[in-house]
């Protein structure tokens, strides 16, 4: 799958998961990407909402663009996000062009392959949606904003697993509420970093027993980019933001060590330097 995505004169091309976004728009670019994957990591089932058995392929083609559109904008409203940019998604089985203007979501799918011997009642929308819905390539995505140490230093409390209640922060809250509530470590974590002990316990993130927010953002930086590249898998995909941002010669000795180990897809962001492994 080859994501395209377009803003002012530059175009930021992602193919199969993996690669460099890098320019003056890099951010907003990697962002963008990070949502459209969320949405169609998130898509349900559509074989419900064909409701024209006349012609179940169109209705099915509607009912994905006004749900991957929809969904899209929700995420969007919640986190107060907006975005002005246009994407294109290239695929064996469709290809999508799309618009976000502020947090409005405007697009129009066209599909490339179609399933022989579809019948025009329940089952064949059935067939249908299966039959899309086992093409389409969807890895869940997770981001690490350029501004991870940050977020960790100030809620630091909230990467412990909740068993009571309902964990992490405001949805409001943008890309902090996205990267933070991606985090869930059970209390009693412990682990190293640079001669450093990191411990998660009842009462959040501590680096040599002392709470997060006293903590060099080179430590920080680094725990979140182990935490993810060694606990995430194939199936996933992450974005990182300015990946060697606050590391030292020997931080980043360290996190090649991380990457070569690390299963899942990565792309990189930044606007003032291409990362080289």
């Amino acid at each position: 799958m080859i994501v395209r995505i377009f803003k002012d004169d530059e175009t930021y091309v992602i193919n199969n998961f993996n690669g460099n976004i890098y320019g003056s728009n890099a951010y907003e670019a990697g962002r963008v990407f990070y949502f459209i994957q969320k949405a169609i990591y998130s898509m349900p089932r559509l074989y419900g909402k064909v409701n024209d058995f006349k012609d179940p392929l169109d209705s099915w083609k509607r009912a994905f663009d006004e749900t991957l559109s929809s969904m899209i904008s929700l995420m969007l409203t919640e986190g107060r996000i907006k975005f002005y940019i246009n994407f294109e998604i290239e695929s064996e089985i469709f290809n999508i062009k799309g618009k976000i203007d502020g947090n409005k979501i405007s697009l129009s799918s066209s599909l490339l392959k179609v399933p022989e011997g579809i019948t025009n009642d329940l089952k064949g929308a059935i067939l249908l949606d299966s039959f899309y819905f086992n093409h389409i390539e969807r890895k869940r995505p997770f981001i690490l904003p350029s501004a991870r140490d940050g977020f960790l230093a100030s809620f630091y409390k909230f990467v412990v697993f909740q068993s009571e209640g309902i964990s992490g922060i405001p949805r409001s809250m943008g890309i902090a509420a996205e990267f933070i509530n991606s985090i869930s470590i059970n209390p009693g974590y412990k682990d190293e970093i640079l001669g450093h002990q990191i411990v998660v316990n009842d009462e959040g993130l501590f680096i040599d027993d002392q709470p997060a927010y006293n903590s060099s953002s080179e430590l920080l930086s680094l725990f979140a980019l182990k935490y993810f590249l060694l606990n995430t898998t194939s199936n996933d995909v992450l974005i990182i933001e300015d990946v060697e941002a606050h590391l030292s010669n020997e931080g980043k000795t360290l996190l090649n060590e991380y990457l070569k180990t690390a299963k899942c897809n990565i792309v990189f962001v930044s606007n003032y330097s291409k990362f080289s492994e």
